[in-house]
């Protein structure tokens, strides 16, 4: 096992991400497990759902871009399916709160937001759930 649990950080109604350690580096990543809520399985169904993970996974890992949070490793074929990402120090509130009289300006956040769509949609991807729980302190779409 490359990495091990440290504690949950969220739920959201597709999957739930846990902070976790690798064991050869001590370093602290997110991982992002497939795990639906029961309303959104029986509405959609399970199978569809994990498909759709899947494909995010996959076009998200194939975006190169400051402000698209980078898939470092991903685990389709496990059960459940679950992904690495870094972890995001700060949040969208830290960014936005910046102190300006220490140079911080909280546009500097919305630039990126928009730089980090730009690239989605000049890929052809539309961000399906944008909200500011996905957007780390380092403007990284997720």
């Amino acid at each position: 096992m490359k990495y091990i649990d440290v504690c949950d950080k969220g739920q959201g109604g597709f999957a739930k991400v846990v902070v976790v350690k690798h064991v050869e580096t001590g370093r602290l990543y997110a991982k992002k497990i497939y795990s639906p809520q029961q309303n959104i399985i029986n509405a959609v169904g399970d199978e569809h759902l994990k498909k759709r993970f899947k494909r995010e996974v996959r076009y998200q890992s194939s975006l190169n871009h400051p402000n698209i949070a980078p898939i470092l490793e991903h685990f389709l074929d496990d059960e459940p399916p679950y992904f690495i990402m870094p972890l995001a120090e700060e949040t969208l509130q830290d960014e936005l709160s910046a102190d300006s009289t220490l140079g911080g300006d909280p546009r500097s956040a919305l630039f990126d937001i928009l730089a980090g769509l730009e690239i989605l949609h000049s890929e052809g991807f539309v961000h399906r759930d944008l909200r500011k729980v996905r957007i780390s302190g380092e403007i990284l779409l997720g």
